[in-house]
């Protein structure tokens, strides 16, 4: 099995790893007879040779200075309080010990099965699988709030002949989307008239002006105009989905291939664990020994 290197990470195990250094170094820093100290707390010494590496690269100077003091003074701290700590819990260091070891296998078997999972994992999802994985699974789609489909144009207040187009938005055909289309590039300063997306009422009042509509007036085979200053807002609504019934594919689309790559990574995660544990027990790396 590969061994994959874990030098490079960051994040919770970078702050982990700098946390057991601080307490490696003010807790088992043992006595270095050709240093002379910097600081001690207690019986604990802070040498020159620790704070290598402590200033960047690049920096000198007055910079290179306080930051060589501030290192220290925060040693001193954490070792005056850490001094204390072990005064008043001396009695439950075998139990926080039992935690730190428990803590530091958990976060080796995690960083190891995410650089697995970052090797290995396909992440290529096609169309076909999230289609299919939404008709298998549909019953467990369902909505949380009514969500519609529409088509809209905002217009200038001389816009021509809105009559005529404002009966032609529920028409879907593409004839009709073209010729309203065309009518958009010329007239309205925005227009959509083939937007197959879905939008709760929410999210429609984010561009459009449904709140002088009222959620309880849309219907779809609706379509409204509505009159701002110089401004003429003709918006249809097609299509809608009520809460409780299936989301439409289109919404659950980006979930759905999530939740393929998650069994993926579960999958794969069960193959090596099986896999760990036949190669362990065909080379007799473990036993498990009966009291009886």
């Amino acid at each position: 099995m590969k061994i994959l290197n874990f030098a490079d990470k960051k994040g919770v195990l970078g702050r982990f790893v700098i946390g057991f250094v601080w307490i490696l170094m003010i807790s088992c820093t043992p006595a270095k007879e050709t240093e002379k100290p910097v600081a001690r707390v207690y019986d604990k010494y802070l040498y020159p040779s620790d704070l290598a590496g402590v200033v960047p690269a690049g920096v000198t100077g007055a910079d290179s200075v306080q930051i060589i003091r501030s290192y220290i003074d925060n040693w001193v701290r954490q070792a005056v309080i850490l001094n204390k700590a072990e005064q008043n819990i001396a009695g439950n260091t075998v139990d926080i010990q039992k935690q730190v070891n428990d803590y530091k296998n958990s976060l080796l078997i995690y960083y190891y099965e995410q650089a697995l999972v970052n090797q290995l994992l396909d992440t290529l999802v096609t169309e076909e699988e999230t289609r299919a994985y939404y008709e298998e699974n549909s019953q467990n789609f369902l909505l949380s709030r009514d969500v519609y489909r529409v088509a809209y144009a905002e217009l200038g207040g001389n816009a021509p002949d809105l009559v005529n187009i404002k009966g032609k938005l529920l028409d879907t055909s593409l004839e009709t989307v073209s010729e309203l289309s065309r009518y958009g590039l010329l007239h309205a300063s925005s227009f959509s008239f083939a937007d197959t997306n879905w939008y709760s009422f929410r999210e429609l009042s984010e561009f459009l002006p449904v709140d002088s509509i009222g959620e309880e007036n849309l219907a779809p085979g609706r379509v409204f105009e509505i009159k701002s200053k110089n401004t003429v807002f003709l918006i249809a609504f097609r299509e809608l989905r009520k809460k409780d019934s299936v989301s439409p594919y289109g919404i659950e689309k980006k979930n759905i291939r999530q939740l393929i790559l998650n069994q993926r990574r579960l999958d794969l995660l069960s193959k090596m664990e099986k896999e760990v544990f036949v190669e362990a027990l065909e080379n007799n790396e473990f036993e498990i020994y009966s009291n009886e």
